[in-house]
């Protein structure tokens, strides 16, 4: 387990104001309105195209009246709930507007873990059934080369908008933080806040502008509006409750400065074939619809291809969203996304493991036996060539 020193979430909930007009640019890059978007996302002669689902948006909110986020003395001025807190790196000296400007002891309720075959899991996601994957090293350890397949694909891009300088960023389920680390070293003086519901995965050395704080993504949002100018939301649809959908993005959309910008990306797990060659006998699919079927009850695990609605209908313009088939193997006859299906090759045999351990055996009540049978089949198809497998992202 990997923890470090404690600190709290800042800000107090503001109610979105329905009467601010939003308006909104969205694209991979745009220039700032009036003038037209600029795509930036190349064409790479591939099939694969590279873009993520982005917003900007523009609001007349009346910044000059919002409420102090720090009083004259330099502490937090607003209400810090108790059991929220921040796991970190000690502060020597505090930055102006830090977060840290004081402290609060975690509950111990978001420590606990249980153990189910061998593979740790935070008890209280458990119980509250908001998540259900691990939470130990071995995760850890995949999501960190996770994040380094992401790279691959948006060709070491971490921010897509044309944002001249980043001040604050949020990460909404930071897991073991990867993209945080590195928005952070990229921007220094950037102040980069990640949210998860676990602390368990949060590295031990994080860089001075970076704060990792702990609380449930189903609630609303504790921050100001009108606070960051990107908000990052990557691979939730398994611990974001189907009914939050639409209140997790208007939270997101109220915490955004005018001008800022939202980064959000899902991946669809049921498994797809480039050329057909999948069928429903096939363990890839089995296990997919299994996967499924065992969420299905909390989670949409099909929000990806619902997010544009959803954020329309939010009030959001001019919304760009793309399909990303990402292999699974090194199958590709393009030599760009032949390497990025070798760079996944690894994750995937994991993830097939991980991902569906707890869903598998504990909701579905699968028998150890035939959730390892069923693993082993489906890590080997992911590998055979012939059946070109990819995940919709």
């Amino acid at each position: 387990m990997r923890l470090g020193p404690l600190s709290p979430l800042t800000g107090a909930h503001e109610a979105f104001d329905p009467r601010a007009a939003i308006q909104s640019e969205c694209a991979i890059a745009a220039v700032s309105p009036p003038a037209a978007p600029d795509r930036i996302h190349e064409n790479h002669s591939t099939q694969f195209p590279l873009s993520l689902l982005a917003l900007l948006v523009d609001t007349p909110f009346d910044t000059e009246n919002l409420p102090p986020l720090f009083d004259k003395t330099g502490q937090n001025a607003f209400h810090i709930p108790a059991d929220i807190a921040k796991f970190g790196h000690d502060i020597q000296e505090e930055r102006p507007g830090s977060p840290d400007s004081q402290t609060v002891e975690l509950d111990r309720q978001y420590l606990d873990t249980v153990f189910v075959q061998g593979r740790e899991y935070q008890k209280y996601a458990i119980d509250h059934r908001i998540y259900f994957g691990p939470i130990d090293d071995e995760e850890a350890e995949r999501l960190d080369a996770e994040q380094q397949v992401f790279q691959r694909i948006f060709d070491n891009r971490l921010v897509f908008p044309p944002i001249r300088r980043l001040r604050r960023v949020l990460d909404c389920g930071h897991g073991a933080a990867s993209w945080a680390i590195e928005v952070a070293n990229r921007h220094p003086d950037c102040d980069v806040i990640g949210v998860d519901i676990a602390p368990h995965m949060s590295p031990d050395d994080v860089p001075d502008n970076l704060w990792l704080q702990v609380d449930d993504l189903n609630r609303s949002f504790t921050f100001p509006s009108n606070h960051f100018d990107l908000v990052h939301s990557r691979l939730l649809a398994t611990g974001i409750h189907r009914t939050r959908w639409p209140s997790y993005i208007r939270d997101i959309v109220r915490v955004l400065k005018p001008g800022g910008w939202v980064q959000m990306v899902e991946v669809y797990h049921m498994v797809q074939s480039d050329n057909g060659a999948i069928t429903d006998q096939h363990a890839l699919r089995r296990w997919s619809r299994q996967y499924m079927r065992a969420l299905d009850d909390r989670k949409d695990l099909r929000i990806g291809s619902k997010l544009k609605t959803s954020l329309l209908e939010a009030g959001l313009e001019e919304v760009d969203s793309n399909m990303i088939p990402l292999p699974l193997s090194a199958w590709s006859t393009d030599r760009r996304m032949r390497a990025i299906g070798q760079c996944n090759s690894d994750n995937i045999q994991q993830l097939l493991r991980s991902l569906a351990l707890y869903p598998l055996t504990q909701r579905l009540h699968m028998s150890p036996e035939n959730f390892e049978s069923l693993v082993q089949q489906a890590q080997e198809e992911a590998r055979d060539p012939s059946l070109k497998a990819y995940f919709p992202l």
